[in-house]
Parts: structure tokens; sequence; C-alpha cells
């Protein structure tokens, strides 16, 4: 088997000289290895240093503006007393977006330590600017460190156990990864998908893209952005693959009818990374971004939460026959057990008031598919989580920001903060022997590690030997819990991070295991 340490030495990885780097592996179970790589070594030339925050014309604060804006702010910076400069941001070359200038920003003063930052910032808000706090070495264009690396390989011929995801209680709500871990006595786990944060975005903690739990459909896809697949069979061991999905849903009333469902298990009217349809201002892929909606058909199941999303319009209660039981507003309240309730906004209520009464036989149809069409199975013990964007394709970096959403046409800003500067990163991957890799790199910790960008992440994953791999939450988010202890360190200031779900690596019991 050819561990992280020999990959190391056999490509280049621009984020130091390999004689820095290094690694020790510790057998977790049969068929499961935690291997810790560490670049103690730091750049001297990084400090910190405050980002000006610029209007832009949607009303709202941008790091990026022209250059002639950006040039105006810094002599209007210098001319009171500022060291203010003016930065080029470029972007590298991707799948689907030329190598260019995104935009410039303002930087103002370097200073040794974040706090000495922070303190001169109050000045600059003194003169009518907003800003933030940042650290050059997050920038992404100079070898710097350090890193620490933590990298779970399960050997499917060895482990006969089950990678799947896990929630809390309900899909809404938040939970830590190490508590998810612990609850279902997991071997290992990272954090996983992402999710919803605010109340303004959706219910916290649901999805923010597709989730599939033991074969059933919890919440939509962001149609065409590519999820994480895990398919689970007695007696054989777990198998991932990444597939760019897309679900489609139905109502079907009586023999003939069909109505389009929008979504599963959020609240009507609110698409947090969008990829729906009919949406504004968007049916594509935008992430950390909320699409609206105002009529729509959403389906809630009793994985939901304790009290279904309540306000305008109508729901429909289905008992576990598939009637309709009774027709009512939207009051909330539990879903329980075997039953549904069919949520209607806008002409959606409208649809539902005039086609759906009590007594009326329904059913949901779910069809997931892949980029090609085909339809994806999945079965009792098979689950996907969202995720994004691809890092890894047939062994090379392949990352296409414009197609999952990254690059916001109206705040380039977006694009650079996300995936050009260096971030805290969680990575899922496949090698060529269907070993699977789940691997975290802390940052936002310049006396720990630094992070990585997006590229930085991927040729990270193909050194490890990945021909297929992709993206998970990241960010204050990255977690991995490893015999019940965290094993790596959050960049939260309040430690570890709740969050939507978790991917675990557990052993499956005995009834489980026999074909």
């Amino acid at each position: 088997m050819v561990w992280a340490a020999s990959l190391l030495l056999l490509l280049p990885l621009r984020i130091g000289a390999d004689s820095l780097w290094e690694e020790n592996r510790t057998a977790i179970a049969p068929g499961i290895t935690l291997t810790r790589i560490t670049r103690a070594a730091a750049s001297n030339d990084a400090y910190w240093t405050i980002g000006v925050l610029i209007p832009t014309q949607v009303n709202s604060l941008s790091l990026l503006a022209s250059q002639d804006r950006a040039r105006e702010i810094a002599v209007k910076l210098r001319e009171s007393g500022f060291d203010a400069k003016v930065r080029e941001e470029r972007n590298p070359e991707y799948r689907d977006l030329p190598a260019g200038t995104l935009g410039y920003s303002v930087r103002v003063g370097r200073y040794d330590t974040r706090e000495a930052a922070a303190a001169a910032m109050p000045a600059l808000s003194g003169l009518g600017y907003r800003a933030m706090v940042l650290f050059t070495g997050d920038d992404g264009d100079t070898a710097v460190g350090p890193l620490e690396i933590r990298v779970l390989t399960v050997d499917p011929d060895l482990f006969r156990g089950e990678i799947t995801p896990a929630y809390g209680r309900w899909i809404v709500g938040r939970t830590k990864t190490s508590a998810l871990a612990d609850e279902w006595d997991a071997l290992a786990a990272v954090n996983a998908g992402f999710f919803v944060m605010s109340g303004s975005d959706g219910a916290p903690g649901e999805p923010a893209g597709v989730l599939i739990k033991d074969g059933k459909l919890l919440s939509e896809a962001t149609n065409g952005r590519i999820a994480m697949c895990m398919f689970n069979s007695p007696g054989r061991g777990p198998r991932v693959s990444f597939e760019h999905l897309t679900t489609t849903m139905h109502i079907a009333v009586g023999e003939d009818g069909r109505h389009t469902v929008d979504g599963i298990n959020r609240k009507p009217g609110l698409i947090r990374n969008c990829g729906g349809t009919g949406d504004t201002p968007t049916d594509s892929p935008r992430h950390d971004f909320t699409c609206k909606d105002a009529d729509e058909l959403i389906v809630i199941t009793p994985e939901f939460g304790a009290a279904a999303p309540a306000g305008d319009g109508i729901e429909a209660v289905v008992d576990e026959s598939g009637i309709v039981t009774q027709i009512r507003g939207r009051e909330g309240g539990a879903v329980p057990d075997g039953r549904l309730l069919i949520q209607g906004i806008g002409s959606e209520a409208a649809w539902l008031s005039s086609n759906l009464a009590p007594g009326t036989k329904v059913r949901l149809e779910v069809s997931i598919s892949d980029s090609r069409g085909r339809r994806v199975e999945f079965g009792a013990g098979d689950s996907a989580i969202n995720g994004g964007p691809g890092l890894v394709a047939n062994g090379r970096r392949e990352i296409s920001p414009v197609a999952d959403g990254l690059v916001h046409p109206d705040d380039p800003s977006f694009f650079l903060r996300w995936g050009i500067r260096r971030n805290p990163r969680t990575m899922a991957g496949v090698d060529s022997r269907q070993r699977i890799l789940l691997v975290t790199v802390d940052g936002h910790q310049p006396g720990r590690s630094v992070g990585m960008s997006l590229i930085e992440a991927a040729d990270l994953m193909v050194r490890l030997g990945a021909v297929t791999a992709m993206n998970l939450d990241g960010g204050g988010s990255t977690a991995m819990v490893v015999s019940g202890k965290l094993v790596n360190s959050p960049s939260d200031p309040a430690g570890e991070r709740p969050v939507g779900d978790a991917v675990l690596i557990r052993s499956v019991p005995l009834e489980r295991a026999v074909p």
C-alpha cells in the first residue's frame, strides 16, 4: 500500500518543500488508518493587514472594485494618514474560468498580530469605511505554512463496516460532529455537507443541497451540483462515488394527475444555494446565497423536525396509506411517523386547494439522476450528501467554480474569499483501488495551520492518490473525530462548530453484516 509519506516524495506540491513535511499514521481498526501530515515551517513574509470594504452598485460591500475606484479610495486614505495600497486580485485558471483579474482591493497597514490590526480599525470607521482584518498568508499566492492535515483512509477490501451520513434528532437543528460520532458509536467521522445557518435563509440546520439517508430522499439536490454518494451492501465493504445529481419530484393524484414538487424538508420560498426551478434570481447553483420563489409546493416528512414550517399558504395532511385527511392553513406542528405534509404557497397553494381534498389518494414520486440523465438508485443502506465543488476527476485537478455557483456575477470578491484565499477544508476522495479518503486541513490559525485554496486542496488530493474527489463544507465547520476524540483544530473562536450533518465510519451491526 502506498501511503501519504511516499506520495509526498513522488509529486510536487506548491505549498512547501518535501523536506519540511512530517507524517505519522495510526491504525484505527482493520482497514481504517489515520495519517497525520504536518508542515511546521511558516513564512516570515506573511503579516496582518486591513482590507477595506468598498460599496457596490447592488447596495452591498465588497473587497473588490475597479482599478480606478480602488486607487481613488487609496488616495483618500493616504491623505488621511493611512498606509493604503492597491492590490490586483487575480484568479488562476480553472476548467470553466480563464485566468484573469477579479478586481482590485485596498489594504491598509502591516501588523504583527490580529489584535494590532483590529485595534487600528476604529480609525477607519471614523472616516466612514467598513473593513475586515486579513492575514496575507491566506492569499494563496505564496508558498507558506504551517499546515496540519489529517487523512482517514478506508480500505473496503478490509473494512466491513459502513460509511453513512448522520444528523441530529431532526434534520432541523445543528449538532457537533463529535456529538454525532459519539451518539452513533462511530469509529471516525468528519463534518459533511453545507447547511442553513440563519433563520432568514431557511430552517437552521436544514441541508443546503441534497441529503439521502438509507435510500430515502430527505432534501432535494442543488440541481447539477456534485454529491458524495455512499453505497453500503451487506457483507461487502463500503463504496463511494461522486455524482452531479438532479432530483425530480411529483405528487401523483389519482390515476393520471402529476404535479411538480419544488422541494422537500425546507421552508417554502427559500432555496439556500439555489439550483431549483423558477427561482429568483437564478435556477443555477449560487453558493452561500438564498434564492426565493413565491410559488412553491414543498413536502415535509417526519424527519424534518418537531414543528413543520408555519406561515402563509395551506397544507394537506397525508396519512400512512397516502390518503389526504385534512386541508388546513400552514400551522406547523410535528409530522407523525409515516405521514406527510404537502405545503403550498402562492399559486401552488391555489393548486393544492383545487386538486386535493380529504379522501384524495396521493403518492410522492422521486427520481434521482446523474449528469448524463441516468437514474441513480439508492438502496436501503445507501446515502448521499451535498458539497462542492468537484476537485479531481480521472486523477487530475478539475474544478469548475462557475458551474458550481462560486463565481457570483454581482460580487467577484465572494470567490476570492471562498475559493482563492486559504481556508480550512474538508474533502472526500477515492483512489484507484477504491480506497476512500476523508481529509481535513486546518486553517485560519497562522501559528498552527493556514489552510488551503481550492487549487491547493485539489493538488493535495491528487498527491494522496485520489482519482476522484470533491470539497465538503469547510471553514469553521471542518472537524475530524477519531476514536471519540477531536483530532483537528477547528477555526471558530468558540471551538468545534455545530453542523447540519456528518459522515460517519461505523462498524455494522451483526444483522446488517450477514448477506
